[in-house]
Parts: structure tokens; sequence; C-alpha cells
């Protein structure tokens, strides 16, 4: 592979990004909805649902095992308002009213 080859593969876009929701695909967590917080190199993304998995003990999942299904902030967006948010609790309820306000724009088939 020449130079080029390799600018343009370290170039490539990520999937995953901040905000965006995903679905479990395998594990006992199978069919459980999910923020994306931060893509970790190899292949590993920190998830975080504000209930089981908060925050502070977001789970480490394999992107091999979860699928994208939208996006429901930017991710500055995100950034920011976990920044504003002052303790845990309160970020967590944040990803709680995500992952809910995600589920009733499609549920009622007003998703992009």
């Amino acid at each position: 592979m020449g130079e080029c080859d390799r600018m343009e593969a370290c170039q490539l876009p990520a999937k995953f990004v901040p905000g965006m929701i995903v679905m479990s695909r395998s594990g006992h967590d199978r069919g459980r909805l999910y923020v994306v917080i931060e893509a970790e190199k190899e292949n590993y993304l920190l998830l975080s649902d504000g209930k089981k998995r908060t925050l502070i003990n977001a789970k480490r999942k394999n992107v091999k095992h979860v699928q994208a299904v939208g996006t429901a902030i930017s991710s500055q967006e995100l950034a920011e308002a976990l920044r504003r948010e002052t303790c845990e609790r309160e970020r967590d309820t944040f990803i709680r009213h995500v992952i809910r306000a995600w589920e009733e724009t499609c549920a009622t088939g007003t998703q992009d």
C-alpha cells in the first residue's frame, strides 16, 4: 500500500460518532438502545443508556456487536449538554431523555 493509500484510509469518516443511537445486537443486553458517548480506538465504543449503564459505568462494546439506528443529537450538542449538567444524575437523566425522544420520533415516523 502506497503512502497515498494510507492517507486516504486514515481520512475515512467514522461510522459511529458521539450522539448516535445504537442497538445492541449480541450479548445479554441484546435489543437495548444506547447513546454513543465516545468512539475508542480498536473498534470499541463507550455506550450509556442512563439507567443500567450510567456515564460513570459506561458499557464498552465492540462495534461488531452494535447496530446504528439513528442520530439523536450531534456530538457537539452532546458534549455541551454533558458539560452544562452539574451532577452525574442530571447527565444520566439527559441521556434517558435523548433516548426517549428518539424513540418517540421513531414511533411517530418523523425521523430523518
